[in-house]
């Protein structure tokens, strides 16, 4: 456990580049609510292990979000709409009961991680992933 919450810190730390600037630690909105109300400055935002059944759709309001963890949830569906998320570099899904990835994951052309790890993702859907995001650096994947 430990070395994973390294690796999550590690991860957000190296790829997001959020820093308060009285600390110098990343910003990281865990309250979608807190961070709807300041929408224009959000880059960060995690809703690990927070029960959610569907995606919030409310995220997609979050214009400058580079990165999303909605891991260890038991979200089934990504929207169709998540290409509004145009800034998104790391996307983590992990342990979540999503089947199927949407088409429109192709084009945010700035994502660079992407963790669908324990998730029941077709194998065509995988592939399909991998071959349209060329410049994504980490597409984690492990099955069921």
């Amino acid at each position: 456990m430990k070395v994973f919450c390294v690796l999550i810190f590690f991860v957000i730390c190296g790829c997001v580049g959020v820093r308060n600037a009285s600390t110098d630690y990343p910003v990281i909105y865990k309250d979608l609510e807190k961070a709807l109300k300041n929408r224009g400055k959000v880059i960060a935002l995690s809703l690990a292990g927070s029960d959610l059944k569907d995606f919030p759709m409310l995220i997609l309001e979050l214009e400058n979000l580079e990165y999303l963890n909605l891991s260890l949830n038991e979200i089934s569906s990504l929207p169709k709409d998540i290409n509004k998320l145009e800034k998104l570099k790391t996307l983590d899904l992990m342990g979540n009961r999503i089947e199927e990835l949407p088409v429109e994951l192709s084009c945010l052309k700035n994502l660079r991680r992407v963790n669908i790890a324990y998730n029941p993702v077709l194998e065509e859907d995988l592939r399909f992933l991998k071959e349209s995001l060329l410049d994504c650096l980490f597409i984690y994947y492990l099955e069921l």
